[in-house]
């Protein structure tokens, strides 16, 4: 449907960049030259209608301020006039469409270019500006041109401008969710510039902050980094700062405004459009407020607090214990006057008896935020577990002395449990003297902000332990310098706050979970007197202690750039220095004994070329696979299609092969040196955690690595012919923007991924049998051949092997439910074109037949499920996507060819099923005419397409069908409307779903059957949401399936010009005027337009032409009040035959204004068609209050 041309792409480059460029030149006089025989007086900016396309002309405004009359743009007619200082809020109702903001000083020299305008941006008007442009275009599809924007504003396409009159640019105030608000890029160190870094994004303006004020900085994923150039009142750089998530942040005394840069620390694929779409549906959520407004608002949620709409999994292990009771105190301290029982709690937080540790009996409110504990002794250890607020339990700490404890957000009740550690051993105490340990209490000191303490002095604590290195509240940013052994802040790695007692007779040995972590650690005599630095430590390495060191302090960072480490301590990554090595690594496990359904064989992780990797968001294997006995290759399954399945290949002394991520559906075939696995899953979009992974599993959704078998076919043709398909056939679905995607340019060794360029998903079997569940017996699968072709050493055409394998795959898909597939070749354009010279038309012969001749023959046995399309919308290159007589000549040969071509083959494909298309699979009359069926050595074998997009949602549709029907009949073969469709801004919305119902019906009426055409975007034509199910368009679906056709009742059909005369219609005004030239008439009913009656919403308009006034379209359709003062023009320079318009409110009289913009017609000329029966007109008006306005057909 899309298409990309690299003409048009270099075009464009060519365009952004010229600086040598033809010119036009303007100047200002009190009026603005719009064009040789145009003025107008001078415009403000917010007076202008930006959805009117009468406002808008070819071209585009560049950077160096020139402006180029190119085709694929479209600008604003006028400068726009505009006041220093204000702001604008520019909206867009498609984000297919780029806009670019120009801003001109009074002599018309560019003062700002911005080409990032995105729906919901806004624009600051500059000190020095005086004027405005506006330019639009769609960097997707540069083969737009003028006339087709002007059809792309009448069928409903809405720019424009409000200017904010109570604009703040204070940063509590922003709304940083607004995607329109971000562009891409870093913002350099010193200010001055945006570096071109697409994984990072900013603030398209500078924001104001207060100084005296402490702001926090929130977000939902943890992972998300602000950073920040604090500039003075001139706009000079201060500082910069980098915060994290619950990051508080003190700004300098001089300083002003900050500009703000983002990025994921755990994502560097993010893109601008990802982040902007992660925002419009709050999978990103961020904010920087001040501390009241914070402590006010707490609008920001973390992604375990997000209401879930599916049913909570049953969790019998997280039962409350009855035995214990609720507390209602937040306790400060914790001392031997309070009730302690022998015991403490299990991994699971249940009560556990046992000898040498104390517990308090309750549960109590947790302290919210931070809390140091400072113990009477270095050898006690306090455990407190967290609860939420049903008392499910959350997790365990291990602290020391001088630890620190920080709530998790969603814990509401903790226990408490103490006991002592000494030599790696708890000791062996009384309870009675376990407790008069703490006569002198446990004090709790609450601190308000992590990062106010980071420079606080290191204390000399107790024991070095597991619980006290795990907890990420023990550490800060910065290091330990290997000289010296001090404290300096530093970025990309952490230290601990305190330094740990070990015994220097003793030798340790680094136990981490996780293969990227590097430790260094530095030595301390007794005093705290530094004695060397240790560094390299990875997991397994072993340390043997100075002789006379008492205390280490430890620097923490990753192999890799960018870890979160924080967070990976908060989701399970473990370190201890301990005399035992026991974080040995995960054992292996055959692939086919493992049980990929089973959770309890999985933990939070990922694996890496280094190993298996701790990870708060994505969920692994708890082991190695083994592929000792592995298939040849491997299908991913994955039930939800947020995920991705990664699989990281080793050989079998553990050599890092590669890492390949997978969609559901793709093939995995492992490396020949390959002998072990890991695999992990992870959300491609927000974060998942443990929790949401758990909920996939208890919901009994796939997640597998299943070994691949191709679906054997049935082989033997059973007789069918195009009649009986026709009458077997119910109604069609198009798979598009699938395998008809592409990219780039022909490598010659085939691009396998093409199937994914233009946006969708990868292609899955449970996606066809949810298209064949919604009723569907006919799938159409559009595939583009030619970037997965080479040229022989013979000049031939062959297709690359493994898009055979993928296509046939997809193909199987389909006709393993039974459906009837057609198969085409889609956007071949490179070599498959008409309307071109004898020679190169032998070449595209030629290369056709290479190609079919391939195609055919390898699917040359299978029944007659698999139906053959020749070709797809083929253009006339040289007068594109228009008729001509040497191009439809030329179609006729190519749908001849292909005809001869599979017959040629044999087998099967002597009685195949074929589909030829008309020219452009163009439906009129011209195209019509112009066809000639090929002949054909099978009978009734053969079948016509076209295609369609009419929006009728009535009996006006019959218009299109009847003649069709008729020419069905006299060519003596069937036809199909290969594409079909509306979008989500169809008018009028609420009959979207009866349209589509209508077209099916009435199009089986006159024995046409239709496919309609999905694109897999649900904000364009698609109605199946191939990545959730559930959020598919089940209602137009349904509608489709279960066709019915609908009528409006009040229409009245004007075929006489005395209900018209012969003038046109001032486009701006809606006056009628002369139109001697091209000959125009207009609607006119007792000196006024027609009628419209009262109530009514919609009004819809049908042309009817036959005979040489084919080509008059309705061109103009203007609303007025009940005084005829104009309300609305609509004005189309292509025109239309059929059309709805909403009637703006306060309507009393229409006008309709024909014209053919092929030849001038006299009135005369047009009251013989009327009189002939060659043309009329037909209004109908609809009033969605009254039931028997539109009606189904019984």
């Amino acid at each position: 449907m899309i298409r990309l041309k690299n003409f048009f792409k270099k075009a464009l480059a060519c365009a952004l960049v010229a600086t040598t460029v033809i010119t036009t030149n303007f100047t200002y006089n009190s009026t603005l030259t719009m064009a040789a025989d145009e003025t107008t007086e001078e415009t403000f900016f917010e007076d202008v209608n930006l959805s009117d396309f009468y406002n808008w002309k070819k071209g585009i405004y560049q950077s160096n301020g020139h402006y180029d009359a190119w085709n694929s743009f479209l600008s604003t007619k006028e400068y726009m006039r505009v006041t220093p200082g204000e702001v604008y809020k520019i909206s867009c109702s498609s984000s297919e469409y780029y806009i670019v903001v120009s801003q001109f000083d009074a002599d018309f020299n560019i003062v700002s270019y911005d080409d990032t305008i995105y729906d919901g941006s806004e624009v600051i008007i500059k000190d020095t500006t005086k004027y405005v442009t506006v330019s639009i275009y769609n960097p997707s599809n540069y083969s737009m041109t003028y006339t087709r924007f002007s059809d792309l504003f009448a069928d409903g396409f809405t720019i424009s401008q409000e200017k904010i009159t109570d604009y703040s640019s204070d940063v509590s105030k922003t709304n940083l969710n607004n995607p329109g608000l971000w562009k891409r890029g870093l913002i350099s160190t010193d200010g001055s510039k945006i570096l071109n870094y697409t994984s990072y994004m900013c603030l398209r303006n500078l924001v104001t902050v207060d100084p005296s004020k402490t702001y926090v900085y929130k977000t939902n994923i943890s992972s998300l980094r602000l950073i920040i150039n604090e500039l003075d009142e001139n706009e000079n750089v201060i500082q910069r700062d980098e915060i994290t998530n619950k990051s508080t942040i003190s700004f300098n005394e001089k300083t002003k405004y900050l500009s703000i840069s983002a990025y994921n620390a755990s994502d560097y694929s993010l893109t601008i459009g990802q982040f902007r779409y992660y925002l419009e549906n709050s999978t990103y959520s961020l904010s920087l407020q001040a501390t009241e407004n914070a402590s006010e608002e707490e609008n920001t949620k973390t992604h375990e607090e997000t209401p879930s709409t599916e049913p909570e999994p049953e969790t019998p292990e997280q039962a409350v214990d009855e035995d214990l009771v609720v507390n209602e105190n937040v306790l400060t301290s914790l001392d031997s006057s309070l009730e302690w029982v022998v015991g403490t709690f299990d991994e699971k937080g249940q009560v556990k008896d046992i000898n040498d540790y104390i517990r308090l009996d309750s549960y109590y409110l947790v302290n919210q935020g931070s809390i140091k504990i400072t113990m009477p002794n270095n050898f006690l250890r306090l455990i407190i577990n967290e609860y939420d607020e049903n008392k499910n339990f959350i997790k365990s700490v291990d602290l020391g002395n001088c630890d620190i404890f920080t709530a998790d957000e969603s814990a509401k009740y903790v226990t408490y449990s103490l006991y002592e550690y000494s030599c790696e051993e708890v000791l062996e105490l009384e309870t009675s003297e376990l407790i008069s340990h703490i006569d002198t209490a446990i004090d709790f000191t609450v601190i308000e902000d992590l990062e106010a303490i980071r420079e606080d002095a290191e204390s000399l604590t107790s024991e070095v332990h597991k619980g006290t290195l795990s907890n990420a509240s023990n550490y800060r940013y910065g290091h330990y310098y290997s000289w010296g052994g001090y404290y300096e802040q530093a970025s990309g790695v952490y230290c601990t706050r305190n330094k740990y007692a070990i015994q220097a007779d003793k030798t340790y040995y680094l136990n981490v979970n996780d293969s990227r972590m590097q430790l260094a650690l530095v030595e301390y005599d007794s005093e705290g007197n530094t004695i060397r630095y240790v560094d390299h430590l990875t997991n397994g390495s072993k340390y043997e202690p100075s002789q006379n060191a008492c205390y280490v302090a430890f620097n923490l960072s990753s192999s890799v750039w960018g870890v979160d480490i924080l967070g990976l301590l908060d989701a399970g990554l473990t370190i201890d220095l301990n005399t035992e090595y026991y974080c040995t690594g995960l054992e292996s496990v055959d692939i086919d004994d493992f049980d990929f359904a089973d959770f309890t064989n999985y933990q939070m992780g990922s694996f890496s070329s280094t190993g298996f990797n701790v990870s708060a968001d994505s969920l692994a294997t708890s082991c190695y696979l083994d592929l000792s006995k592995a298939a040849d290759t491997y299908r991913v399954n994955l039930d939800n299609h947020y995920l991705r399945m990664t699989i990281v290949e080793y050989t079998e002394d553990g050599t890092y092969v590669k890492t390949t991520t997978f969609q559901s559906g793709e093939m995995f075939t492992p490396d020949d040196t390959t002998a072990y696995i890991g695999v992990y899953i992870k959300r491609n979009t927000s974060n998942y955690t443990e929790s949401d992974y758990r909920t996939f599993f208890n919901d009994k959704q796939t997640v597998s690595l299943t070994e691949f078998t191709s679906y054997k076919h049935n082989t033997t043709m059973n007789a069918i012919s195009a009649t009986e398909f026709m009458n077997t056939m119910n109604v069609g679905w198009n798979l598009g923007n699938s395998l008809d995607s592409h990219y780039g340019d022909r490598t010659g060794t085939g691009v396998l991924n093409q199937e994914t360029t233009w946006g969708n998903i990868v292609i899955t079997e449970d996606l066809i049998e949810y298209v064949k569940a919604q009723g569907f017996n006919t799938i159409r699968i559009p595939v583009t051949w030619y970037y997965n072709t080479y040229t022989d050493e013979n000049g031939n055409l062959k297709v690359v092997d493994d898009w055979f394998e993928r296509v046939q795959t997809v193909v199987d898909y389909a006709i393993k439910n039974d459906m009837y597939v057609i198969l085409n070749t889609h956007h071949e354009q490179p070599i498959i074109y008409a309307g071109t010279s004898e020679d190169s038309f032998n070449q595209v012969l030629s290369d056709a037949e290479d190609l079919w001749t391939e195609i055919a023959t390898y699917f040359a046995d299978y029944d007659e499920h698999l139906i053959f399309e020749s070709y797809n919308e083929v253009d006339n290159v040289a007068l594109s996507w228009n008729y001509s007589d040497t191009a439809a000549d030329q179609m006729n040969q190519l749908n001849q060819l292909f005809v001869d071509t599979v017959r040629a083959t044999g087998g099967n494909n002597s009685e195949r099923l074929l589909i030829v298309p008309t020219l452009l699979d163009g439906y009129e009359s011209s195209f019509r005419d112009a066809f000639s069926l090929p002949t054909d050595s099978a009978a009734d074998k053969l079948i016509v397409e076209v295609h369609d997009y009419s929006t009728a949602f009535d009996q006006d549709i019959d218009s299109l069908f009847e003649p069709i029907s008729n020419w069905s009949a006299e060519i003596g073969a069937p036809v199909i409307i290969g594409e079909f469709g509306t979008k989500p801004n169809y008018s009028p919305s609420e009959y979207r779903a009866e349209a589509a119902s209508n077209y099916v019906a009435r199009a089986a009426a006159y024995g046409i059957k239709c496919v309609y055409w999905d694109d897999g975007n649900l904000n364009n034509y698609g109605l199946v949401n191939r990545v959730d199910y559930s959020q598919s368009n089940t209602e137009v679906l349904s509608a489709i399936v279960n066709a019915a056709a609908y009528e409006t009742s009040n229409k009245t059909t004007y075929d006489s010009m005395d209900s018209f005369v012969w003038m046109s219609l001032n486009q701006s005004t809606g006056a009628l005027k002369e139109d001697k030239y091209w000959g125009t008439i207009v609607t006119d009913i007792d000196g006024k337009g027609v009628e419209i009656p009262e109530g009514a919403e919609y009004l819809t308009v049908l042309l009817s032409v036959t005979g040489e006034f084919y080509q008059a379209r309705v061109h103009y359709v203007h609303f007025y009040d009940k005084n005829m003062n104009v309300l609305q023009t609509n004005n189309s320079s292509s025109g239309n035959l059929m059309a709805t318009y909403t009637i703006p409110k306060g309507a009393k009289y229409v006008r309709v204004g024909i014209n053919n913009s092929y030849m001038a017609c006299k009135e005369q000329m047009y009251a013989s068609y009327f009189n002939s029966g060659l043309l009329s007109l037909t209004l109908g008006f609809v009033d969605l209050d009254d039931s028997g306005s539109y009606v189904k057909v019984e």
